[in-house]
């Protein structure tokens, strides 16, 4: 086994993990203490995009993150197709950018994706290719950033300055062994040297036991302005740090939380989730392994709104529930996506013109649906 090999295989979990870390069957208790009386909301699914069969425009092969351009498009990245499709705000289908490949404008394994609202710029993180592809408001290749070891960050955020926020796999490898974390940093303009650096974390890297190694993996999210927020995926505490653009600390945001347990149906569906995952991924077949945490994730996910608030939500429950907090910290409402179905796997994101959602682990097929908030 190569540290190459192992090393892709551990990004390939790194990015299941982030889509599966809210996996869990709902409790009978499921609201805390600390949210009793405050008003509940929902976000409402107002219309999909996305078919079974038919017009490939509108079949999605695995979607791997969606977005509000700044024009007011919706787009799609989609890593089986290896492309960014865009749509309007009906779910027409307009254009796509991007295909298979390693040339100007192609893609091998794009695994992220972001958009600077002062130029309509996009910038796709391309894991495979270890490279972020910059493209300009028309969809033309503009530039790239390479040169990150061992990989680019997996996931990333504009900023409205010519900047990057981003989760990167780090690696290294001394007389003590081999060693393997995250940073969570911000890069500026086409440097591959981080001029801050808000969270980092080392431990043991196994390759037979890639659980553990995850074990320092957390979620983050960030404002335009780059204020950037990170929320550990830890078992033991309900913790989300807040960042100046500068690194300062500026709010720490903790609640009490009580560890709960997952079952063994719920261990068992995150196994074969990850593995399927790592698989679509390249993973090499005799290194596809994963061990669950038998404990759920206080927190599962974050993301920010347009006036600055943090959502954070809750890990210990399969429904994407959300506890939304304004900058001072205070608790100001909890939101619950109101869908017929399971939205276990949903990733719901927010833009300037709303909410968007996918099922990163659809039961039939792929689609992205559009949310308002009630």
């Amino acid at each position: 086994m190569t540290i190459g090999r192992a090393f892709a295989s551990a990004t390939a979990a790194a990015l299941a993990l982030a889509l599966a870390a809210g996996c869990g069957e709902k409790p009978v208790d499921t609201v805390p203490d600390w949210a009793e009386g405050v008003p509940q909301r929902t976000l409402a699914v107002t219309d999909s995009i996305g078919i079974e069969l038919g017009d490939s425009a509108y079949v999605f092969g695995q979607i791997a993150g969606v977005a509000w351009t700044p024009s007011g498009e919706i787009a799609v990245l989609d890593l089986k197709k290896c492309s960014v499709l865009f749509y309007d705000r009906e779910g027409t289908y307009l254009r796509s950018v991007g295909r298979q490949g390693s040339g100007p404008g192609e893609f091998l394994m794009p695994s992220a994706f972001a958009f600077r609202r002062s130029d309509g710029s996009m910038a796709v993180a391309d894991a495979m290719a270890a490279k972020i592809m910059v493209f300009d408001s028309t969809g033309t290749p503009s530039g790239e950033i390479s040169g990150f070891f061992p990989t680019v960050p997996i996931q990333i955020s504009a900023l409205d300055s010519a900047a990057i926020v981003g989760l990167k796999p780090d690696f290294e490898q001394n007389d003590q062994g081999m060693f393997m974390g995250f940073t969570l940093a911000r890069w500026e303009g086409s440097s591959i040297e981080p001029s801050v650096v808000y969270h980092s974390e080392m431990g043991p890297f196994d390759p037979t036991d890639l659980a553990s190694t995850m074990s320092s993996v957390f979620s983050f999210a960030t404002t335009p302005d780059g204020r950037v927020f990170r929320a550990p995926m830890s078992a033991d505490e309900y913790l989300v740090e807040c960042y100046e653009p500068d690194g300062t600390v500026f709010l720490s945001i903790r609640e009490p939380y009580e560890p709960v347990p997952k079952t063994e149906e719920e261990m068992a569906d995150e196994k074969a989730f990850i593995e399927e995952r790592m698989a679509a991924s390249g993973t090499p077949p005799e290194m596809i392994s994963w061990e669950p945490d038998p404990m759920r994730s206080a927190i599962s996910g974050l993301l920010t709104d347009s006036d600055g608030n943090v959502w954070v939500r809750r890990g210990w429950i399969t429904d994407a529930v959300y506890d939304v907090f304004d900058t001072a910290g205070t608790l100001q409402y909890t939101v619950t996506v109101d869908y017929p179905g399971s939205t276990e796997y949903w990733s719901v994101v927010s833009g300037g013109d709303g909410f968007l959602a996918f099922d990163a682990n659809p039961e039939t097929y792929g689609r992205v649906f559009r949310l308002e908030l009630r």
